[in-house]
């Protein structure tokens, strides 16, 4: 782009390859004073340009994404805030609790209250149980016991077939 004749002839004001190449001298001259270099590295404008191709593209890339990631977001937390209950719904839960916790403890006192009464109630019948018995074997006494009271005023006998314990 030293010559001054080139960059007459590219020069143009319109979209075109005329107009490419004219900015791609333009960018070639820019770098090489830039990075102080010698009239023939093209290359290096070619790479640096396509770097930065590259990084623009990125660039337009991520901000899409992030755009994306945005809308998501707020529609998930718009969704959040329609399921989960704000404080207001909470403090207005809050003496339902309240009553229905109080309900619950009364309720576990009388479940208390009412086991020991059947304990109680269970003990009595076992003590009754056990008095029956007692008064059943003491009137017949002769159904258990291998010993028999007799009529005789000696005492007591003991029935022949039955084997002695030793």
């Amino acid at each position: 782009m030293d010559d001054y004749r080139l960059y007459k002839y590219y020069r143009s004001t319109g979209f075109g390859w005329k107009s490419l190449v004219y900015n791609y001298l333009l960018t070639d001259r820019y770098f090489r004073t830039l990075f102080h270099f010698g009239p023939r590295c093209g290359a290096i404008t070619a790479i640096t340009s396509f770097l930065v191709l590259l990084v623009l593209t990125y660039t337009i890339t991520s901000w899409t994404i992030f755009l994306l990631n945005t809308k998501k977001f707020n529609e998930l937390r718009h969704e959040a805030e329609k399921k989960l209950p704000r404080k207001e719904s909470v403090l207005q839960v809050r003496p339902a609790y309240n009553c229905i916790n109080k309900h619950l403890q009364q309720a576990d006192v009388f479940l208390d209250k009412t086991k020991k009464v059947v304990r109680k109630e269970q003990l009595e019948v076992e003590i009754m149980n056990s008095r029956i018995n007692s008064i059943s074997e003491l009137l017949n006494p002769g159904d258990q016991s291998p010993w028999q009271r007799s009529q005789s005023p000696k005492g007591y006998f003991r029935d022949i077939n039955t084997p002695l314990k030793k």
